[in-house]
């Protein structure tokens, strides 16, 4: 959210030093629940689940990478951090 202007410091909320996109979908501790839902999602798919989620994946079909899309949509959606854009 700093790098899109949507907050004024790159902290996270749990208090890490700067939230950027593999903090938020792989390590911060405020949405471990919901991300533990998203990996078991692409258990499924995939077991490059880092690159997957943050970059899709080649190596994939086209209905795979759609899987593992809207497995991170969802935990984006339930994380509730966009809530204000």
């Amino acid at each position: 959210l700093f790098s899109l202007h949507g907050v004024d410091v790159p902290r996270c909320h749990c208090d890490f030093t700067e939230e950027d996109k593999n903090h938020f979908l792989l390590e911060c501790p405020l949405y471990a629940a919901i991300r533990r839902v998203m990996l078991f999602s692409l258990l499924d798919v995939t077991d490059e689940i880092n690159c997957t989620v943050l970059y899709g994946n080649s190596n994939l079909s086209f209905e795979s990478n759609i899987l593992s899309f809207t497995a991170v949509h969802l935990y984006i959606e339930a994380s509730g951090r966009f809530d204000q854009w």
